[in-house]
Order: C-alpha cells, then sequence, then structure tokens
C-alpha cells in the first residue's frame, strides 16, 4: 500500500484525485466544456438572485410620503432631526468629559485618602507601641496648676519664678492669677516681681 500511494503521489495529485472519484463519477457522461460553463454560470446568477431576493426582505422599506405632506416639509424635518442628533452627541461628548473630570478629581481624591489612612495606621501603630513601653508623663490637670500658682503666689513669690517652677508661660500665670477672685487682703503679684 505504501508503494502504491507513492507512486500516485509521483503521477500529480489530479491523478490521485481522479483514481478516487472515478467509482463515484463513472456513471456520468462526459460533458463539453460549454455546457459546463453554461452549468456553472447559472448557478452564479442563481446565486446572486436569492442574495438579492434575501437582502430586500431584510432590509426595511420606506413608506411613501403622505399626501399632505411636501417634500420641502420632509427635508425641513429631516434637517431638524440631524441637528437634534448633532446636539444630542455634543450633550453625550460633554457629559462624557466631566465623567472622565470628575473620575480623575475622585481618584486623586482616594489617592489622597490612602495616603491619610497609611499615615494613621503607622501612628496608631507608634501610640500602641508606646503604650506598652509605660505611661506617658501625664501633666497636671490644670486645677492642680492654678492651686499651685495660687500657693507660690500666696507665699510672695514672683509670677516668673512661679512660671519657672511649674513649667508655665509667664503670661500664662499672670492670666490664672488675674482670673483668681480677689480676696480680700491677699496680694497680687505683677510679672514685674
Amino acid at each position: 500500500m505504501i508503494l502504491h500511494v507513492r507512486s500516485l503521489s509521483q503521477a500529480g495529485p489530479l491523478a490521485w484525485v481522479r483514481r478516487c472519484l472515478q467509482p463515484a463519477v463513472s456513471h456520468i457522461p462526459k460533458l463539453p466544456p460549454a455546457a459546463i460553463f453554461a452549468m456553472g454560470l447559472g448557478i452564479v446568477a442563481w446565486s446572486v438572485w436569492h442574495l438579492r431576493r434575501k437582502s430586500a426582505r431584510s432590509a426595511p422599506r420606506r413608506k411613501p410620503l403622505p399626501d399632505n405632506v411636501s417634500a420641502r416639509e420632509f427635508q425641513m424635518v429631516a434637517q431638524e432631526a440631524h441637528q437634534l442628533l448633532a446636539e444630542v452627541q455634543d450633550a453625550a461628548r460633554r457629559v462624557a468629559a466631566q465623567i472622565d473630570n470628575r473620575t480623575s478629581k475622585l481618584t486623586v481624591l482616594l489617592n489622597d485618602a490612602d495616603g491619610i489612612i497609611e499615615r494613621l495606621e503607622t501612628l496608631l501603630g507608634s501610640a500602641k507601641l508606646s503604650a506598652n513601653q509605660g505611661p506617658a508623663p501625664q501633666t497636671p490637670p490644670a486645677e492642680t496648676q492654678h492651686r499651685r500658682v495660687y500657693a507660690l503666689a500666696d507665699a510672695g513669690i514672683a509670677a516668673r519664678e512661679i512660671a519657672q517652677r511649674c513649667d508655665m508661660q509667664p503670661g500664662e500665670v499672670a492670666l490664672v492669677l488675674a482670673l483668681r477672685e480677689k480676696s480680700p487682703g491677699r496680694p497680687q503679684p505683677t510679672l514685674g516681681e
């Protein structure tokens, strides 16, 4: 069998096809080339006719204009429709541009928010770490500090020295002393002392 296939391939590809098809077409009489050409031309003509007929069925048919509408009125309506379509397309472009603009702004805001979140998480992590290391030094409550200022002022110490001892600004000490209820017989220190 292998030798037979090789011999057929050496004879040419058409010889092999003829041998394969010869039993199937042996009963068909040989036709002249003009008849074969005429049959091929008929098949092509029928195919073109069939395709045109099919496309004519699927294509939308134009309705004739009603009697009361003139061609000029129809053209005016068509122009208005084209103008309206152009306006709609322009509006669609503007809306798309606005959406793109807002999308880019939202993207920037989201990136900023992500950065802030990262910083807050970092600060939260460091706060937890410092909380684990021990309590942070607490500043004395305002009332306690005010009482200390009052006690030092009653002892006759100058406002500048009170500020140094209480770790406060001299103006803050003066304000605390100025807001203190003035009691009779109690001396009020001044900043210059």
